[in-house]
């Protein structure tokens, strides 16, 4: 893992990972690994991203459709010295505080990956 977070980072956005999970190349070391951790919430930065349709299931056979609405936005990456990412294997911990504000109704929220690529 990587080491304890200050008190003071703690109102921050932060990622943790076990560090063999990172796959180098053979001619790159862990001290030439750099990271990007770029985090929007609320308003027009958060309204630039796509939005999602979900179905919530009332335990009979119907679904009910939502539109899921971001309430933040976290792009994560790892790349060594000369611009190559670094794949990650097992898991990511990510922490993105909220504002108090926040419409959330619950304590966990549904993540997934978006490729800008393949657009899935």
């Amino acid at each position: 893992m990587l080491p304890a977070l200050p008190a003071r980072a703690k109102s921050h956005p932060w990622a943790q990972f076990q560090r063999k999970s990172a796959h180098l190349f053979r001619s790159s070391t862990y001290s030439q690994v750099s990271a990007t951790l770029t985090s929007a919430s609320g308003g027009p930065d958060v309204r630039g991203f796509p939005s999602f349709i979900g179905a919530e299931s009332n335990g009979s056979d119907s679904n009910t459709w939502l539109e899921l609405v971001p309430i933040v936005a976290v792009s994560v990456r790892l790349f060594t010295a000369n611009d190559t990412d670094v794949q990650l294997s097992g898991s990511v911990h990510l922490s993105i505080p909220l504002s108090s504000n926040t419409a959330a109704a619950s304590t966990s929220v549904p993540a997934w990956y978006f490729d800008l690529k393949s657009g899935e």
